[in-house]
Order: structure tokens, then sequence, then C-alpha cells
């Protein structure tokens, strides 16, 4: 599978990845000139706040084996101590605590998305998935409930799924 990122300076680099393997290249971080493989460059860019760093054994993860794996870690955080643990400490604290959390970290999506930055994009839409993670957990649901309605959805048109949800009302 070829990969692409466009640098705003209009520069493309293609690099050739593992199906599934994905990457944000930020502005400013395109490989010098000389190298041979941008694949290997990739592999080997340096964790820093300004990309998105990944940890390797995540690299050949789908992105449904991440979520099924984050549902199951979000599991044993239910009953687990909230002073040491973010996740508990939201479950402890009940719904509305995690639906206000789910409400700011939409708005600061909106606001990434107004800004058009891609990473700041990126790592909004984790936080916000991450919460309707916690809340699914908290209702003892689980991304495999959301998976299963979108493959219902799947094929059908948004406005004839959405008259017979309006219709069943």
């Amino acid at each position: 599978m070829a990969g692409a990122a466009r640098h705003r300076s209009g520069k493309t680099l293609t690099a050739r990845l593992p199906a599934r393997q994905q990457f944000v290249l930020p502005a400013g971080n395109l490989p010098p000139s000389d190298v041979k493989s941008p694949a290997d460059w990739i592999k080997n860019l340096p964790q820093a706040d300004n990309m998105l760093a990944r940890p390797e054994g995540n690299l050949r993860m789908s992105t449904h084996d991440i979520l099924h794996r984050l549902s199951e870690t979000l599991a044993t955080r239910r009953h687990a101590d909230p002073e040491k643990s973010y996740t508990a400490c939201l479950f402890a604290e009940g719904p509305d605590s995690i639906l206000k959390k789910i409400g700011e970290e939409c708005a600061e999506l909106i606001m990434a998305a107004k800004d058009g930055k891609r990473l700041n994009i990126v790592r909004e839409s984790t936080d916000v998935i991450y919460h309707i993670l916690v809340l699914l957990v908290f209702f003892d649901m689980s991304i495999e409930d959301v998976s299963q309605e979108m493959r219902r959805r799947e094929g059908i048109s948004g406005i004839d799924e959405k008259a017979a949800r309006s219709a069943r009302k």
C-alpha cells in the first residue's frame, strides 16, 4: 500500500507501507533529500509533541483491534482506584461527569476543525472517541455494539435510515 503525505509547500512524500499502517506527517517533517527509503524514515521518526508517534506494537494492529483492546482496558478500570486512574475517576463520578467530558471534548474538536490543523483534529477526535468508549463501558456496552449498528446501517442511505428511525418514534 502506498502512503503519501503532502507538505504545505506542495512537496509530496510517498512510501510503501504495510496495509493498515497509517501515519500523519506534520508540516516541516519531510525527510532529507538523500533518504533512500521513505518507509524507513517514517518508521524511525523520533517521538515528539508535533507528530503522532505510535508504540511499535500498535503499527500492525487494525483500527478495529485497537478500539476493542481499549474497550477491554476501560472495562478493567471500572472498579479501579479513582486516585490512580483517570478512567476509574470518570466511572466513580457517574454518567453526568462522562457526558460533560464528551461535551467538552466535542467543543475542542470543533475548535480544532475550525483552525484546520490536522494534528489537533486527530488528537481531539481521539479524546472524543476515548470518552465515548468510557460512556459505553459505563452502560455495560462496548465498541462491538456500535460496530453491529454500523454493520446494520451499511449500504442504507442516510436519508432512508433517518426516516426509518423517525417513523419508529
